[in-house]
């Protein structure tokens, strides 16, 4: 029960403090996925767009989600977004203020 309260403590400081974590990682991996494929790319609409990303995200993804990350994927292939320097800050901020213990591999 103490590990579940520190767990559930320190995913709570996460939030509130904006670090980013493995879930947003995944986030802008699957953006990157959205912008290479194909389809995507020659489609003319937004509403296209909104389309074939529906079928490139995991099964249960929100709306809202789905719209937000194709417009993150326009904005990548209009070169408006660089997504390997988010990576790259989200990286940096997952792994700054972890104590060690959390960031060993087990």
């Amino acid at each position: 029960m103490a590990q579940y309260e520190y767990k559930k403590d320190k995913q709570i400081d996460m939030i509130r403090t904006r670090e980013f974590g493995e879930r947003e990682m995944n986030r802008l991996d699957i953006i990157q996925k959205i912008s290479e494929d194909e389809n995507f790319q020659n489609c003319k609409s937004m509403d296209e767009r909104i389309g074939v990303a529906r079928l490139l995200v995991p099964f249960g993804t929100p709306e809202k989600l789905i719209v937000e990350n194709s417009k993150m994927a326009v904005g990548i292939l209009k070169g408006r977004i660089n997504l390997e320097s988010l990576k790259a800050m989200k990286s940096a901020k997952t792994t700054e203020g972890k104590s060690k213990d959390e960031l060993k591999v087990v």
